[in-house]
């Protein structure tokens, strides 16, 4: 049919452009469209019988199980339906069957709260049930070639049903309790009323939620150093932080407590510790508190991106059943949902404290500019005030360099404060486009390293994406970038040296290089520290465009020769200044 379309398509343009004067392709055409038609036709056709013959099968099938239980009660001798009343029971089965006809969606396939999913005839019962909207359960009790008695059919659906029930009748009461989250827009908030709630639904003595932080390697909490006492609001400093690494993949769970292992596993972990030992659990803290952990239930909860794959965002936590009980599939259930809950919650707080954080820096970008447009008179002003603004942006940064480009080199500009006398601006010349810098320059891409120093490839960051050569990861070079080896000794902070080029057209005029100190976490959200997402290097893209036109009317001997398609080059009488000083009043 598409190949007849295809032909019909064709010999309507040749028609046109010959001007629908051959009798021949009329006739081609004439033929193309009677056999579109009958194909559509037949199509239609097919369609219709292969409906017809879906029916004709649900009526056989309604028809043969009643005509096999009244086989079945002739044999023993019981009162027969006869000839009427197998018609009607065979009608009312076949409407049960064509309303229960449409494909069963995803959400409506059958997860059995009081039975394993593996027994195949009860799963029958269930799905069947689903299938007919409920109105199949009496063909199970009334059929004595039912593979399940009618006590079993009875009893399943039953138990089947108070499960639901109080599943349900718990989210209800679950989710009023719920109600004042509508207004949280604090994590941390989140996080107290979130515990207080796991505590009241899964009626236990302990809770905790975790937050998985990839940037960083770590899952993390806050718990109150108090117990909380009703509405009790508390702060930042009325808490501690609890921190675990991530596991490595394939890693050995033994010993390494609970939430990793549901990390590592990305399924519900529920254990009885003192019925059944469990190897993953970290006696540490019970032995230092002289607390006694008996029963703990821990759920993973996976967030779906667009495009990535699905991965643990947050983790909940319920530890010992009041009462000496134990945690079940509808205590799974219910914190399941939770976190489901919890996740939207925290990813709604986020955004908020994150965008209100970002409208607060761009306020503080347009402070600087201004700074910046009034202020900057002089060389030594560039490098001061760029380090001063992006200090003033982002919290952890340490150190920021200013490169200039120029034809066959890079010359950083580094402030010389004598004893006596005004600041100066030296230019250090470096042949050839060397260190994170020079690539940088050439490719006019921006990059960014952890832990450049360390020279183990494996312990090495990446360049953003933007960067298609990862093996340039290696140019670091101490001589000519920020030396990162110092920073953050004896700490186990991570330094990244993020290094942004300035470009004119197709033409780099400068780099500037910064380093900044993955701190260690104490609240959720943005904490005003440089992360290198796109709002943040926007942020710094915008600055360094503020002090560009600076960098030309200083060092335009430099800037003019600039590495690109379109570079200039200076005829050879020209000086360049090599290892020079400008002082201020230059």
């Amino acid at each position: 049919r598409g190949q007849l379309k295809g032909l019909l398509h064709r010999l309507n343009k040749v028609g046109n452009l010959v001007g629908g004067g051959c009798p021949e392709l009329d006739k081609k055409q004439t033929v193309a469209r009677k056999l579109n038609f009958q194909l559509v036709n037949q199509n239609s056709r097919l369609e219709a019988e292969a409906n017809r013959l879906v029916r004709q099968t649900k009526w056989a099938i309604a028809n043969a199980g009643v005509v096999q239980e009244e086989i079945h009660r002739i044999h023993l001798g019981q009162p027969e339906l006869g000839h009427a009343g197998v018609k009607h029971v065979a009608e009312e089965r076949f409407k049960s069957l064509e309303k229960g006809s449409g494909d069963l969606e995803q959400s409506d396939v059958f997860e059995p709260c009081t039975f394993d999913s593996d027994d195949r005839l009860k799963m029958r019962l269930m799905n069947d049930l689903i299938a007919t909207r409920g109105r199949g359960v009496l063909a199970y009790v009334r059929n004595p070639l039912s593979p399940l008695s009618p006590d079993n059919v009875l009893s399943t659906v039953s138990q089947e049903w108070f499960s639901i029930w109080r599943r349900a009748h718990r989210m209800e009461s679950v989710l009023l309790s719920l109600r004042d989250l509508m207004h949280v827009t604090s994590v941390e908030r989140a996080i107290y009323r979130f515990v207080a709630v796991i505590q009241g639904a899964l009626d236990c003595d302990r809770a905790s939620v975790w937050i998985v932080d990839h940037a960083r390697q770590i899952m993390w909490t806050r718990i109150p150093k108090s117990p909380v006492l009703g509405n009790q609001e508390l702060g930042i400093h009325d808490s501690i932080v609890l921190r675990v690494p991530l596991p490595e993949p394939g890693e050995d769970d033994t010993g390494k407590g609970l939430i990793r292992a549901g990390y590592s596993a990305r399924a519900p972990i529920v254990a009885d510790l003192q019925a059944r030992p469990d190897s993953r659990f970290n006696s540490a803290a019970d032995q230092k508190s002289g607390y006694i952990t008996r029963t703990v239930c821990v759920i993973p909860v996976l967030q779906h991106g667009e495009k990535d794959p699905p991965r643990v965002a947050t983790l909940l936590q319920a530890v010992n059943k009041n009462n000496g009980g134990q945690f079940d599939h509808d205590d799974v259930h219910v914190l399941s949902s939770l976190g489901q809950i919890f996740l939207e919650v925290f990813t709604a707080c986020e955004k908020t404290g994150s965008a209100g954080m970002m409208a607060e820096r761009k306020d503080n970008l347009l402070r600087e500019a201004e700074k910046v447009i009034t202020i900057c008179r002089k060389p030594v002003d560039v490098v001061g005030l760029l380090n001063e603004c992006l200090r003033e942006l982002f919290t952890n940064v340490v150190e920021v360099g200013v490169h200039l480009i120029g034809l066959g080199s890079s010359k950083k500009l580094v402030v010389h404060k004598p004893e006596e006398g005004e600041p100066t601006v030296q230019l250090v010349n470096t042949d050839g486009f060397q260190g994170i810098v020079g690539h940088v320059s050439k490719h006019r891409i921006t990059a960014s390293v952890l832990n450049p120093h360390v020279r183990d490839c494996a312990s090495w960051g990446s360049l953003l994406v933007e960067d298609p050569h990862r093996a340039e990861k290696e140019a670091y070079d101490p001589n000519v970038d920020i030396p990162t080896a110092n920073i953050g000794v004896g700490t186990s902070l991570n330094t990244f040296l993020h290094t942004f080029p300035m470009n004119d057209g197709n033409r780099c005029l400068a780099v500037c290089q910064m380093a900044v100190v993955q701190k260690d976490v104490d609240r959720f959200g943005d904490d005003g520290s440089y992360t290198g997402s796109r709002e943040h290097s926007n942020i710094v893209q915008q600055l360094l465009a503020y002090i560009q036109p600076f960098l030309v009317r200083f060092f335009p001997e430099v800037v003019y020769r600039g590495v690109g398609l379109e570079s200039r080059t200076f005829s050879g009488n020209e000086p360049e200044r090599q290892g020079s000083s400008c002082s201020d009043s230059e």
